[in-house]
């Protein structure tokens, strides 16, 4: 459930679906992939950096 809330999460601060099959904004496509979903790819990570978000 955690990863299912980052991605929603995600979404209100503007993230669309991304093609990276390991970040979180993956599009589900029905499916429930989110075993190989492990963090933000760098392209989205970039953007929240950009609203402030911290990330260690």
């Amino acid at each position: 459930m955690f990863k299912v809330t980052i991605h929603e999460l995600g979404h209100t601060q503007g993230l669309k679906h991304c093609p990276e099959k390991k970040c979180f904004m993956r599009s589900a496509e029905g499916k429930n992939p989110t075993d190989e979903e492990t963090d933000f790819c760098e392209k989205c990570k970039q953007i929240l950096i950009n609203k402030n978000w911290k990330f260690s």
